[in-house]
């Protein structure tokens, strides 16, 4: 629920963004008015993600179906497999999608729980030929959430935030 502040602000500046005569719905993304606003906004998420300068922050559409795709696209370098954790739609959906670029390794399945548990990470397997080891933080429409991050030194950990990210 977003604050009443929120609120009031975002009602009285849409049709009329900071009296440039336009919504920002309205407004190209090359204008002033938008580049200063992605600048705050960046600002804004670096502080409260604490987010280095040495990574790049990308404001994307497509939410985490499009970067079901991205993931293998960006991630895979010259290997051909990535290894997933699967325990629900989401996650599935991941796999669907990786499958279509890549070999995709179940590392665990929480099928045997009916996804309302995790398998245990010393249970996991991770093929060696994994270019990255992803998981979904939450899975919203069976209710099963991550409230530790699997730790992985010999590869990159990709989460799938999408329900969470500034919420814990």
């Amino acid at each position: 629920m977003l604050p009443q502040a929120v609120l009031t602000e975002i009602r009285d500046e849409l049709p009329d963004y900071r009296g440039s005569g336009v919504s920002m719905l309205e407004t190209g993304h090359r204008s002033d008015g938008f580049a200063e606003l992605k600048t705050q906004t960046e600002a804004d998420l670096r502080a409260l993600m604490n987010i280095p300068e040495r990574y790049a922050v990308l404001f994307l559409h497509g939410g985490a179906s499009l970067q079901f795709a991205m993931a293998p696209l960006n991630l895979l370098g010259g290997g051909t497999a990535a290894s997933y954790v699967n325990t629900g739609l989401w996650s599935a959906k991941a796999i669907r999608e990786a499958g279509r670029q890549c070999r995709v390794h179940i590392a665990a399945d929480a099928a045997g729980s009916g996804y309302t548990a995790i398998p245990p990470a010393a249970q996991w397997h991770v093929p060696a030929d994994s270019a990255y080891l992803h998981y979904t933080v939450n899975e919203t429409v069976g209710g099963v959430e991550f409230h530790w991050v699997p730790h992985r030194d010999d590869l990159p950990l990709v989460a799938d935030m999408t329900s969470m990210i500034l919420s814990r």
